[in-house]
């Protein structure tokens, strides 16, 4: 072998041992983020879409995510605990979790976690006894000769979760004047109702009674409740504070106006026998499936669609929470397997070329700039002196 042959092999393993470095540095940093082996997973439907094309941000057929493990239930937010507080993952409300079902691994949203309390299914995150006041009349004076009233009124607050901001009185009717309000107060701890607050109405007209209620808004929940001031006369009121967009009862879920194509989603109760399900575990569902086949196209539902996982998702189920993204690069996988090709997007193949062609360029670059470099330096140089004379 000649000595430009010799100096050729030893560049080419050079940059293969580099490369190897640069590959395995990449993998343990990712498995030291994910604590996951392997960290990553290739999606390989279209049900996680939102629409026909490839967006950055949502979970797309051929996009490679990082799988990120979770060593509790509660290490997952659901869809109905991240609308109630504003979390988001890929464009939507909660946790979206990888987990395994007969040797598939399933990549879908976690809508709901149930638990079977031996006679009904409870929701986490939702118990009406988490989410109520009792508003009741401390005492009632009146004065001014009767045309007035100084009214104490006593909020205890049931909920664990609550966060209740006590508005003003509003005035209800027609032709009320409106400086009743300027004679009306509200007085509690940074407007904030605690356990034990008091509220002091003084000076209420006597004769605008019946028109006055008082509103409560909880930032929680992001709802309103009202009461009429003089139903308090007769008993103390209990006012829950349900988000609007969420109906729980004994025999169904529903959720108003939920994903990118704001459809409702319905999960019956009636359905889910915890024999057959499991006795907790969460409800989970695609965000395209719900766009494409309705409200009741969550993945344990057996009745009106395909039973995707036929038993609630427990813990020991899943593999990792879903984090990151790396675009379209999955698709190399699929189109060499020959694996649902039919669902990737047609403008993945298009930044997949263009983002392929980006590094190859990138790539001559860096080794044209390597080889050439004292050459390059001389030049610059050479073009600062010629600059500064």
């Amino acid at each position: 072998m000649n000595e430009g042959n010799r100096e050729l092999v030893k560049d080419s393993m050079k940059d293969l041992l580099i490369s190897i470095i640069i590959v395995a540095v990449i993998f343990l940093s990712l498995y030291a983020y994910t604590q996951n082996w392997p960290p990553i997973v290739i999606v390989e439907s279209g049900s996680m879409q939102h629409g026909e094309s490839s967006h950055i941000g949502i979970i797309d057929t051929g996009d490679i995510v990082l799988v990120k493990k979770i060593y509790s239930e509660e290490d997952v937010v659901t869809y109905v605990e991240g609308r109630m507080s504003g979390y988001e993952r890929y464009g939507d409300y909660g946790d979206v979790i990888i987990y395994n079902y007969q040797g598939k691994s399933i990549i879908h949203r976690a809508i709901v976690y149930l638990k079977w309390s031996g006679s009904h299914w409870e929701l986490r995150g939702w118990n009406s006894k988490d989410f109520g006041i009792y508003v009741k009349l401390k005492s009632y004076e009146i004065e001014n000769g009767g045309v007035a009233a100084n009214i104490t009124l006593e909020i205890t607050k049931c909920g664990k979760k609550l966060d209740i901001q006590a508005s003003k009185l509003s005035v209800l009717g027609v032709g009320v004047p409106q400086d009743v309000l300027n004679s009306i107060s509200i007085s509690s701890s940074e407007n904030k109702i605690k356990e034990g607050t008091f509220i002091y109405l003084n000076g209420v007209k006597i004769r605008y009674l019946p028109q006055i209620q008082l509103s409560f808004y909880d930032s929680y929940t992001q709802a309103k409740r009202s009461v009429p001031l003089l139903a308090l006369q007769q008993n103390e009121i209990k006012l829950t504070f349900s988000p609007s967009w969420l109906h729980v009862s004994p025999q169904s879920i529903v959720i108003d106006d939920a994903g990118y194509a704001h459809k409702d989603i319905v999960i019956d109760l009636n359905n889910l026998n915890h024999n057959v399900v499991g006795d907790a575990g969460f409800i989970t569902m695609g965000d395209n499936n719900l766009a494409i086949y309705g409200s009741k196209a969550y993945d344990q539902n057996s009745e009106n669609f395909i039973p995707i996982c036929p038993k609630l998702v427990s813990y020991n189920m899943i593999k990792g929470v879903a984090r990151g993204e790396i675009p379209w690069f999955g698709a190399i996988k699929l189109y060499v397997t020959h694996t649902n090709t039919n669902e990737i997007p047609a403008n993945t193949k298009t930044y997949l070329i263009l983002s392929i062609l980006g590094i190859f360029a990138l790539t001559f670059i860096g080794d044209y700039i390597s080889a050439h470099r004292k050459e390059i330096w001389s030049k610059i140089k050479s073009w600062r002196r010629r600059s500064e004379e």
